[in-house]
């Protein structure tokens, strides 16, 4: 059973932690979250340069890029990333994404750090949605099942709770 998205205030910024079940070993698991024809199905074309350093590719969306891995526990995606004139990639304009691997959980963590002006809740009503799209998308492929409804009434739905996340997480801590 899923658990509900939480939110967790840390000194540095808050984390969206998302719990998924999938009826998987931690290998299989893995193997969902980092295998480049796998995550190519849920999420994004991956490509491993090596054991534990890769990019992810969203075309005209930009690039993610593994900053820390753990092979066969957690790995830590950095995105934002535009190519340059160059074929450079620059990720001054990021966030995170991490995945880990427990026993039988998947935990994915987007990270939000606040900006001069404070935390925007505004930024996990609007990426909440998406990170948890695509974790009900990994389950989905993971088991082999469809999602329960339509691509944009999910969306539509996981919106409307974000936005009443976000809204109770700012009432709470006075954002």
């Amino acid at each position: 059973m899923n658990t509900a998205p939480r939110l967790q205030l840390w000194e540095g910024g808050v984390d969206l932690i998302i719990e998924r079940r999938p009826a998987l070993s931690p290998e299989q698991a893995w193997a969902q979250l980092t295998g480049p024809r796998a995550t190519e199905q849920w999420f994004a074309p991956w490509i491993w340069l090596d054991e534990d350093a890769g990019l992810l590719d969203f075309g005209d969306a930009g690039y993610g890029l593994v900053v820390a891995c753990e092979p066969g526990q957690a790995v830590l995606i950095e995105f934002g990333g535009q190519a340059g004139p160059e074929g450079e990639i620059d990720f001054s304009a990021s966030w995170r994404l991490g995945a880990t691997v427990n026993d039988d959980v998947i935990v994915f963590t987007m990270t939000f750090v606040p900006s001069d002006d404070g935390l925007d809740v505004q930024e996990i009503a609007e990426a909440g949605p998406v990170l948890e799209y695509f974790a009900d998308r990994f389950e989905a492929y993971a088991e082999r099942i469809a999602l329960p409804e339509d691509p944009e009434s999910h969306m539509e739905r996981l919106e409307d709770q974000y936005r009443q996340l976000a809204a109770r997480f700012a009432q709470e801590h006075g954002l």
